[in-house]
This record gives C-alpha cells, sequence and structure tokens, in this order.
C-alpha cells in the first residue's frame, strides 16, 4: 500500500497519522511505502507549486518502486490517499489505472473549485460571490493571465 499524504508540507509520517497505519499495515502483513512530498523531509523540489498532476505523477513513481520490489505482489499494489492525497490517488488511477485497491480518507468529495468555494463562504463570503471569484480566476488562467 502506497501512502499519500494530505496537502501543505506532508512527509511520510502525515502528522503522526501514517506512523499508527504504517504499523497495523505491516502487522497484518501489508508492504507499506509512505514518501516525502516533494520539498519535505528528505525529498528535493517544492511542494508549494506542485499541482495535482505533479503530485500523481510523484505517486506513480512510488508505485513502481512498490510493484518492483521482490518482495511484494506487483498486481496487488493499491493508494491510499489522506486528505488532498485523496485528489491525488484518484488523478492517479485515472490516469494509470494500475493500483489494485483505491482507499479515500477525509478526500473532499467534491471538485477543487466547489471546495474553494465553501472554504470561501466559510470564511464569511457570499456564496454567489465566491463562484464568481473562482470563475473569473479560471477564465483568466485559461487566457494565459499571470498574477
Amino acid at each position: 500500500m502506497v501512502l499519500i499524504g494530505g496537502s501543505g508540507p506532508a512527509d511520510r509520517h502525515n502528522d503522526g497519522f501514517f506512523d499508527e497505519l504504517r504499523t497495523h499495515l505491516a502487522r497484518g502483513g501489508v508492504a507499506v511505502l509512505a514518501y516525502d512530498k516533494r520539498g519535505t523531509g528528505k525529498s528535493t523540489g517544492a511542494w508549494a507549486g506542485a499541482t495535482v498532476d505533479d503530485l500523481a505523477h510523484d505517486a506513480a513513481a512510488a508505485v513502481a518502486a512498490l510493484q518492483a520490489h521482490p518482495r511484494v505482489a506487483a498486481g496487488a499494489v493499491g493508494v491510499l490517499g489522506h486528505s488532498e492525497g485523496g485528489w491525488v490517488a484518484l488523478r492517479l488511477c485515472a490516469r494509470l489505472g494500475t493500483p489494485r485497491h483505491l482507499i479515500l480518507n477525509s478526500c473532499p468529495a467534491v471538485s477543487f473549485a466547489e471546495s474553494e468555494v465553501f472554504a470561501l463562504t466559510t470564511a464569511g463570503a457570499e456564496p454567489g460571490a465566491a463562484a464568481a471569484l473562482l470563475c473569473q480566476l479560471a477564465t483568466a488562467v485559461r487566457a494565459g493571465h499571470t498574477f
């Protein structure tokens, strides 16, 4: 099982959440690979500028590494995505289709845009204004505008 951490600078421990999970799975005979998100722990790069596609590419490399291990049944490898890692796991599975299992934990069940509208509304914005703002931002990005 490959463990994919949540948002922010998630390392292989994912604020301690992965430690007990990793131990429990390993005691049950499950091979586990938890890795540092780019730019955290012992990993190079920068997580802040990484897209979900970038992170899915990283997760795909972790899946391939676990599948290549001689003591692991390559066809049995799955992924567990926590929080933002759930979006990453979904993207990975949609693109590659190779993981045997997909587990989502505390992953939003809505799009990025819907999640951001909710966050802005929770922070006090009017829902219609928040949605309109995100629509304008998306239009600007598609048109190639920078900050």
